[in-house]
């Protein structure tokens, strides 16, 4: 007879709840799992603001921004939006000189549909 699992089902209240109650440590563990990150940021609101700053330069300086352009048409909020960027810069340990990755991945992430 195979076996049957569920997983278990929690509220966002209760999720929430957890959140709150993770220590610093655990949430730092966390967003380094998620992220696959080998070291640790100290992710204050100056350091991703500047971070974000820097990206937006390189994006402004890309000389053929083809890519850039179609996906500024296709979703734009979601491509000028800083939560789609902070996905980029954690994947590059807030390496914003990737002209690689800037000019050929980032914006070949963004769906075709959303």
């Amino acid at each position: 007879m195979p076996f049957n699992y569920t997983a278990p089902t929690f509220s966002e209240q209760q999720l929430r709840e957890e959140a709150e109650n993770l220590s610093e440590q655990e949430k730092r563990e966390i967003k380094l799992d998620l992220y696959g990150q080998r070291k640790p940021f100290l992710e204050t609101n100056n350091f991703i603001s500047s971070k974000l700053e820097e990206l937006e330069q390189e994006l402004i300086s890309m000389e053929d921004i083809g890519a850039f352009e179609q996906a500024k048409q296709r979703c734009p909020d979601y491509v000028n939006g800083n939560d789609f960027r902070l996905i980029f810069l954690r994947k590059t340990m807030f390496d914003v000189k990737w002209n690689f990755l800037v000019k050929n991945v980032l914006f070949a992430l963004v769906p075709k549909r959303i």
